[in-house]
């Protein structure tokens, strides 16, 4: 048998995402937005279904950083309130209304845990696509992006560099969109594996 989980935060509004220079991306402080969980189970005779989909309100501080192309993550606190089962196809929401939160928010610790151990040492984004990476690194020095400088933005610093053999305008602009429109697959991607 083999399991899959997806993850789906579905905002109310705009205000379900802060960011504070002192704690972080501060997810769900003033409207809290709901997290859907869906477990899908398949085995040899059965093609793959939804076993089960739950609903909940989710609060979260997370810190994150992107330092010359190293991420560091670490989630300061989650908690889960609210929660529902929408789909039972297990039998499993025959227990107690309060032992539904208590098994979430049990799920949702180990999954700090899990992510806080993952991220004792920076990730190396560089890892990605070692070949776009590389000269993408060499495009771009030294990268920052960081909620920690001011509250309700994040930061973004980079430097540009770009060959040092001379060349016109015209000339720089064209090898840059040549770059962009075949490379721009793995730069989404990058881009998607940051932000989700």
């Amino acid at each position: 048998m083999s399991i899959s989980i997806e993850l789906n935060i579905v905002p109310e509004d705009g205000k379900f995402l802060t960011i504070n220079s002192t704690t972080g991306i501060e997810i769900g402080q003033f409207v809290m937005p709901t997290l859907i969980v869906k477990v899908y189970c398949k085995n040899e005779t059965t093609p793959e279904e939804i076993g089960l989909e739950i609903s909940t309100k989710l609060q979260a501080t997370i810190n994150m950083t992107v330092d010359n192309y190293f991420l560091y993550l670490n989630i300061t606190q989650a908690k889960a309130s609210q929660s529902k089962f929408v789909v039972d196809n297990v039998g499993i929401s025959k227990i107690k209304k309060n032992m539904i939160d208590i098994l979430i928010e049990t799920g949702v610790q180990i999954g700090i845990q899990v992510v806080n151990t993952e991220f004792e040492t920076p990730y190396d984004l560089k890892q990605l696509n070692p070949e776009y990476m590389m000269f993408i690194s060499q495009l771009f020095i030294n990268p920052r992006v960081t909620p920690f400088y001011m509250d309700e933005y994040i930061y973004a610093g980079i430097s540009y560099l770009f060959d040092a053999f001379s060349m016109t305008k015209m000339s720089k602009l064209r090898i840059e969109e040549q770059f962009l429109r075949e490379q721009s697959p793995a730069l989404k991607d990058i881009v998607n594996k940051l932000l989700f």
